[in-house]
């Protein structure tokens, strides 16, 4: 067999495989570089509910229930500071 034959395709994948590389390398950079600048704080986050909203207190219990209570006082601190 002739290695003539097999230098072509090799080179082919190879300039491949490295553009794909490279493309990959780019969405990389390009998505750090949107995330840090479409942060999201929880500081930042705030409810448009009010203290007595039936929706969030409905919430809460239905949280509390699946968590069995274990956060109870957590979730309380929370929405409390959020809340005003």
């Amino acid at each position: 067999m002739s290695r003539k034959a097999q230098i072509g395709p090799t080179a082919t994948w190879v300039v491949a495989t490295l553009i794909i590389i490279i493309v990959l390398f780019i969405f990389l950079a390009i998505s750090a570089v949107m995330s840090k600048s479409k942060a999201i704080k929880t500081a930042e986050v705030k409810t448009d509910l009010g203290e007595n909203s039936e929706q969030l207190s409905m919430k809460t219990n239905l949280a509390e229930q699946l968590t069995e209570n274990k956060n109870k006082a957590a979730v309380d601190k929370i929405l409390g500071e959020q809340n005003g």
